[in-house]
């Protein structure tokens, strides 16, 4: 588990394919790395992986196929810089909510309004993901923990957006966000089962009305 605080900004330096998966390496401070063992599930970008090797400062991990296919991992190369937490212990401070790294859908960023130092990013919000985002609702985008600020269902591309401010975009890589860039979700899960939960209820309430309208309704 994770709480979508991110503790570091780190580098990637080595990407190489073999047998089916990709290795990604990357450097954490020496602080953090010092701090985990092969074992350990570590969140790059809000992906839970599996710390494979240590070479401190550098921790290696090998992603699988549908991992790449439902993320931004794919797109890595070396010198981009990834968002990084290290796993959730008991007893820990929850200063975001809590998240288990595991990705629903990569969105793009539709555009950036800027508030002062402040920024309104908006995103495109795909019709699977749509009952679940609310406004002031969670979500986590590349594993940080965000408030929604606002949500668009009208038009032919529905969006939502979430503010970030200049502490959030120095500590993460949305310091270099920029209409286009594609970042992981995950969804807020008590949301996801409390709309899940409600939806079938009322389906077998109302068997003759349409899902999508339930949904809505939910």
């Amino acid at each position: 588990m994770f709480t979508g605080i991110v503790e570091a900004l780190c580098p990637v330096r080595e990407v190489s394919d073999a047998q089916g998966r990709r290795r990604i390496s990357i450097q954490l401070p020496s602080e953090l790395a010092s701090s985990v063992a092969e074992g350990d599930s570590v969140s790059v970008n809000g992906v839970c992986l599996t710390l494979v090797a240590r070479e401190c400062p550098l921790l290696h991990f090998d992603v699988v196929q549908e991992t790449l296919n439902r993320s931004n991992l794919s797109l890595l190369s070396p010198a981009d810089e990834v968002n990084v937490e290290r796993s959730l212990r008991y007893g820990d401070r929850i200063g975001g909510h809590l998240l288990s790294g595991h990705i629903w859908s990569c969105v793009p960023c539709t555009r950036i309004e800027w508030d002062g130092d402040n920024i309104d990013a908006w995103f495109a919000l795909e019709s699977d993901i749509r009952p679940y985002l609310l406004p002031k609702g969670f979500v986590a985008l590349d594993g940080v923990s965000l408030t929604i600020a606002a949500v668009e269902h009208e038009g032919e591309s529905p969006e939502f957006s979430v503010s970030l401010i200049p502490e959030t975009r120095r500590r993460t890589r949305f310091g270099s966000l920029c209409a286009g860039q594609v970042v992981n979700l995950e969804l807020d899960a008590q949301t996801q089962a409390i709309v899940d939960t409600v939806t079938r209820l009322m389906a077998e309430r109302y068997p003759g009305v349409p899902s999508a309208a339930l949904s809505t309704t939910a």
